[in-house]
């Protein structure tokens, strides 16, 4: 199985090209895919290259290539993406600086994907160009940029090439082999520097421009500027902006599957915009999502082929609440009359409900969905069946409705409507009575995941990490009493190098590894597989929380250092995954770059790790 690093480039309107640097395609997802409709309709144009240089009379492959039934390997060594070196020790006789570069990019405002290559001392360039096999074949062109002029090359020698095999796609039992077909173009070095550029284009340009959003700052702590990753973070936080063709901003949730959900987005906006001084692009995402709130809920989910937003989300409204807080405060969000509005509504249609059920209950909790619903971050159904139940009163749901409560009544007296604001704050206090009430136990270090599941009274003690969420808004529902015994609870079970558990180990429905064909994953999804994400919660208590947890504010360095080195050292280069195999060597599985993991990891080094 390949192990080399996967990489990934982004055109600032969904689209993409991933691949790894030894040339294999190792997923169904690797290649060019083009944004029809930015920023979703995807299209997948093409799988992968190949290349083949001349150099002193002799062929070397740079890339490993598909021949007939297998991957053969290059004749040279990667040094790192896309640069190959001659000689590759003990083979060649070149002189040692001799190399080739090939370096993929995406021009600004334009659907070209551009390789700038640098031949070194090669006289030709083969390129092979992969694409799946029902890829039209006029669906792209290729030139070569010349004196300023572009002249288009001729793609020869079609060939189909079946069974090719996906290594990474084995442990998934998803389909592992697939159909391309490839065509050749050839490139005479005749540059006395050997350097030029190659253009490929899809013939039915969108109208859309590119988007680039540029960091105009990051702000991590002192400690962590020597690791050599900053302009790394600044990149990954980049290639989840985007913006669409009817020019309103979102983010992406995650690479190479996700369109933009509104959950995903607001949790990764303190991280992804805050943090990196994208304040115009953070207020541009929470207008965009206001633009089509419905009933006092945002969408949560934009489907990639143009149908209607769906609303199936209990959390999504209510965290955005707290962006819209956040940019209030650093003074980038105007409290006015409007927006001040907009979130009276929110108040009262969850007061009176709304889609899928959602309301508040007499004892002033949050309740929502039923047992084919899942509405919470939890959110797997598969074959009609939901494998995480979570309808009734969900922890981090309670916690996130008082957080809400209590800033949009601070907003409203911002307004001068001061009878509506103590209105949310009396709604605020009495569910923060019911909350300790019935989601806290003597018994227990840990809380409740759901109370009033089935409307009986019943609640579900599953040990699992939503009870850490709330540490991570303004205001904290948990009493102070127990916040120490939650962050205790948590990682005494739960903490692992690269995330939290979704499920303790010893729970009976506990999965220790995330593999198998869709309804295994899916069973395993949120059943003990470990999310990067719930790491930003986490450590935001055990800072809030380090006079009391002092033991666990020692390990905090030793967190962010391993999440660094997830960052530069494991799966997609300069990303970091969705999930992770729940027992060690904790696998990266899932998305290979997910926003709100990269927004956790950039919020986890704004903390002073003393």
């Amino acid at each position: 199985m390949s192990t080399a690093s996967e990489f990934l480039h982004t055109d600032g309107r969904g689209g993409f090209f991933c691949g790894v640097n030894n040339g294999e395609i190792t997923r169904k997802w690797h290649g060019w895919w083009y944004a029809e409709n930015p920023p979703r309709g995807r299209r997948r144009l093409l799988a992968g290259f190949d290349f083949r240089v001349t150099h002193e009379g002799s062929d070397y492959w740079l890339t490993n290539h598909w021949e007939k039934d297998r991957w053969v390997a290059a004749d040279l060594e990667v040094d790192s993406p896309h640069l190959w070196r001659i000689p590759r020790p003990g083979k060649l006789a070149a002189e040692p600086m001799d190399f080739v570069i090939v370096n993929f990019r995406f021009q600004e405002s334009t659907a070209d994907l551009v390789a700038e290559l640098s031949l070194g001392k090669a006289t030709a360039l083969q390129i092979r160009i992969l694409t799946p096999n029902d890829t039209p074949l006029d669906a792209i062109s290729c030139f070569i940029v010349e004196d300023d002029s572009e002249r288009e090359l001729e793609l020869r020698d079609r060939e189909v090439l079946a069974d090719v095999s996906l290594e990474l796609e084995k442990d998934c039992e998803r389909v592992w082999v697939e159909t391309l077909q490839r065509r050749t173009i050839i490139i005479e070095n005749n540059q006395r520097n050997g350097a030029m550029i190659l253009k490929i284009r899809a013939k039915q340009p969108t109208s859309a421009e590119g988007f680039a959003p540029q960091a105009s700052d990051l702000r991590i702590h002192p400690r962590w500027k020597s690791s050599m990753i900053i302009d790394d973070l600044r990149r990954a936080a980049d290639q989840f902006i985007v913006r669409g063709g009817d020019g309103s901003t979102t983010i992406l949730a995650g690479y190479p599957w996700f369109t933009d959900w509104g959950r995903d987005a607001m949790i990764s906006i303190p991280g992804l915009c805050i943090a990196t001084g994208r304040i115009n692009e953070a207020r541009e995402i929470v207008r965009h999502f206001l633009a089509h709130m419905n009933q006092g809920i945002i969408p949560n989910i934009f489907p990639e082929h143009g149908a209607q937003p769906r609303y199936n989300t209990v959390d999504a409204t209510l965290w955005m609440v707290d962006v819209i807080f956040r940019l209030w405060t650093i003074g980038e969000i105007a409290g006015d009359s409007e927006l001040c509005e907009r979130l009276r509504e929110i108040v009262e249609w969850h007061e009176r409900g709304t889609h899928n059920n959602i309301r508040m209950d007499s004892d002033g909790l949050l309740v929502g969905g039923d047992a084919g619903t899942q509405l919470t971050w939890m959110d797997v159904k598969v074959n009609g069946h939901v494998p995480t139940p979570r309808h009734g009163k969900p922890v981090e749901i309670q916690g996130l409705w008082y957080n809400a409560l209590m800033l949009i009544g601070k907003l409203a007296m911002r307004c001068g409507n001061d009878a509506f604001a103590g209105h949310c704050a009396a709604l605020g206090e009495r569910a923060a009575a019911a909350f300790a009430k019935r989601f806290a136990s003597k018994g227990k270090l840990h809380l409740a995941d759901v109370v009033d599941r089935d409307g009986d009274g019943t609640s579900d003690w599953s040990l699992r990490p939503n009870m850490v969420i709330p540490f991570a808004l303004h205001h904290n529902i948990i009493p102070a009493a127990k916040r120490a015994d939650v962050l205790r609870a948590t990682a005494e079970e739960l903490l692992t190098p690269r995330g939290l558990r979704t499920l303790g180990p010893q729970e009976p429905k506990y999965h220790s590894i995330y593999r198998g064909d869709v309804v295994a994953r899916d069973h395993a999804y949120h059943q003990g597989t470990v999310w990067m994400w719930l790491l930003g919660p986490y450590v935001a208590g055990v800072i809030a929380e380090k006079r009391n947890v002092p033991e666990l504010h020692a390990q905090l360095p030793a967190i962010a250092e391993g999440l660094i080195e997830h960052f530069v050292g494991e799966g997609c280069y300069g990303q970091c995954n969705e999930i992770f195999d729940a027992d060690p060597p904790h696998i990266p599985r899932g998305c290979f770059a997910q926003a709100w993991s990269t927004a956790a990891l950039i919020q986890i080094l704004q903390y002073d790790p003393a």
